[in-house]
């Protein structure tokens, strides 16, 4: 095509391209072919946003059982947000299936992956509850997995299944060890969102301590989820490291992240343990702990540096964001216990 295009030879340029589509036709299997179809297919129906239309609207039906038509908006929610986690379940394994690899590859995936498992996690502790408080199961859900899909959205540059980075060219240790970090993630952060349930609950509904007392156990068994997979990920991490970069561990900006969510989730639960603290300072624990996951996640892929400088960070706000989401937390802490004056919360705890 290129000499025909140099020598002005129009004959030839036309056959030379009937031979090069030939060709490619018969160069491209049938495989390529179908995923073509599959990658169609998944850019028309969207699956991530329309997820995140229907968690709106269960987030909405959620907030109105608080007001009127209890049973019924539940219902509503927790059918929507089923129905949210069914259009990202095909999400992910569409991608899974047109990459041929694990879920997880870039940073988009791990929030569109995170906001899955949120939302299964809040739905799947709906028979856990009792009658009167089911309506927490979809609210957790559409809350976790709406926030998640909105920070995905600023992470997704167009092509969300580019090539990756040599390094990471390991479908069993991306199985492994990336799929299990994100799973610490989910974990500590749906800890953190009901540790705000409960710090609201324990002045909002001194009446129930029931409901408080429920909150509060959920809040350590979802942290405790959190903390496991996070230490399994990190250990499985050091091993993929031993083999890639011939070291277990080398103190690198992200692995000493992934460290700093490991002790500060043990620092929580030996102070739990220990008793040395009250019930709300661990709830406060929790809610500090998504700050300190949020950092370990993304915060430090902006310093740039380190082997794991890879991951693709194009929100330049990043750092600005997680500071201002630290210094919102750290006022939701301390207005608590001012906004419930009669009882100090911080201070003495019944429940």
């Amino acid at each position: 095509m290129a000499v025909a295009f140099t020598d002005r030879d129009q004959e030839a340029f036309d056959m030379a391209v009937d031979g090069y589509i030939v060709g490619l036709g018969n160069s491209v299997s049938d495989d390529i072919l179908s995923k073509t179809d599959d990658e169609v297919l998944y850019n028309s129906i969207d699956p991530f946003f329309r997820s995140g239309l229907v968690l709106a609207v269960a987030l909405f039906s959620c907030l109105c059982s608080f007001y009127f038509l209890s049973k019924l908006n539940t219902m509503i929610s927790l059918c929507l947000c089923v129905f949210a986690f069914l259009l990202q379940t095909y999400g992910i394994y569409s991608r899974m299936v047109i990459m041929g690899r694990p879920p997880v590859t870039n940073l988009y995936s791990t929030f569109i992956c995170t906001s899955w498992t949120c939302i299964l996690i809040g739905v799947g502790i709906y028979s856990m509850l009792p009658q009167k408080f089911k309506k927490i199961s979809p609210l957790a859900a559409a809350v976790s997995g709406l926030s998640f899909l909105i920070i995905a959205a600023k992470y997704n540059t167009g092509d969300s299944m580019g090539v990756m980075v040599a390094v990471l060219n390991s479908n069993f240790w991306l199985a492994t060890h990336v799929t299990t970090i994100i799973l610490g993630y989910a974990g500590c952060c749906f800890a953190g969102l009901f540790a705000h349930f409960y710090l609201i609950s324990r002045i909002t509904n001194t009446q129930y301590k029931e409901l408080t007392q429920i909150l509060y156990k959920l809040t350590i068994s979802i942290l405790a989820f959190g903390f496991s997979m996070t230490f399994i990920g990190t250990v499985l991490g050091g091993v993929w490291a031993d083999q890639s970069w011939g070291r277990f561990w080398g103190w690198d900006p992200k692995e000493n992240g992934a460290l700093l969510i490991v002790l500060w989730c043990a620092a929580v639960f030996h102070a739990k343990v220990g008793g040395l603290v009250k019930k709300e300072w661990i709830a406060a624990g929790a809610i500090i702990g998504i700050q300190v996951v949020m950092l370990a996640w993304f915060g430090i892929n902006k310093l740039g540096v380190g082997l794991h400088s890879y991951g693709n960070d194009p929100d330049s706000n990043a750092i600005q964001n997680l500071l201002i989401l630290a210094v919102i937390e750290l006022l939701f802490i301390a207005i608590v216990p001012i906004w419930g004056n009669k009882k100090l919360l911080f201070i003495k705890s019944k429940i």
